[in-house]
């Protein structure tokens, strides 16, 4: 399917007003619907379809659209920078949403707002690939990126108060012992992890290092 999809041409591209002012002349003027269409220029089926969608929206704040529209948006723009910043943050925090957490979040976000969605969406549940593609492609400042992997220990101890506790340590024994830079070794490069390996997930660009959190 084409994602990125360009109109060619500028077919059935007529301002709201013409058809307002051929319904009314069909309405008022008992003009009949096909001379009315062939005066106005327009598409006597595309009329037939505004004068029809017009009379069932009368009593209805519908807006009535006719000819060419592009393909309705799920999310308004302030919602789907909610979503952009929410994962921005995620990432931040070392729990990175995957692809599969964006789109499931996604599909709980439009339900929670009472937003229609396809029955694609609901078979599944969560979005689709397409609407994940279209999302990365309006906020250029997420990627798919792959996280280094930290455990939570680590996480969670790496702070200020455990690293200048560590310092303050560290310059004790150095003062205490007056130890050489022959006699210090780095006993942490063994070779071997047990930190298991995290799935990718959706960072920002800027961002220089992307950490995910795991069990070690």
């Amino acid at each position: 399917m084409v994602r990125t999809y360009k109109r060619k041409t500028t077919r059935g591209n007529f301002p709201v007003e013409v058809f307002q002012g051929a319904a009314q002349a069909v309405r008022e003027d008992k003009i009949s619907m096909r001379d009315t269409a062939a005066r106005c220029g327009v598409n006597f089926m595309t009329l037939n379809s505004y004068i029809r969608k017009s009379s069932a929206a009368v009593n209805s704040n519908n807006v009535v659209t006719v000819g060419y529209t592009l393909h309705r948006k799920v999310f308004t723009k302030d919602q789907e920078e909610e979503l952009g910043a929410y994962v921005a943050h995620s990432a931040k925090l070392y729990y990175g949403l995957t692809t599969s957490d964006l789109r499931k979040l996604a599909y709980e976000y439009a339900i929670a707002n009472n937003i229609a969605v396809s029955e694609v969406w609901k078979s599944s549940p969560m979005a689709s690939k397409n609407w994940l593609f279209g999302f990365l492609k309006r906020h250029t400042n997420l990627s798919i990126r792959k996280p280094e992997a930290t455990s939570l220990a680590r996480a969670t101890a790496f702070n200020q108060c455990s690293v200048s506790l560590f310092f303050d340590n560290l310059t004790k024994v150095y003062d205490k012992y007056k130890f050489g830079f022959h006699e210090v070794y780095n006993v942490d490069e063994t070779g071997i992890t047990t930190v298991q390996r995290p799935s990718k997930i959706i960072a920002t660009k800027e961002t220089k290092q992307v950490r995910a959190v795991t069990s070690a």
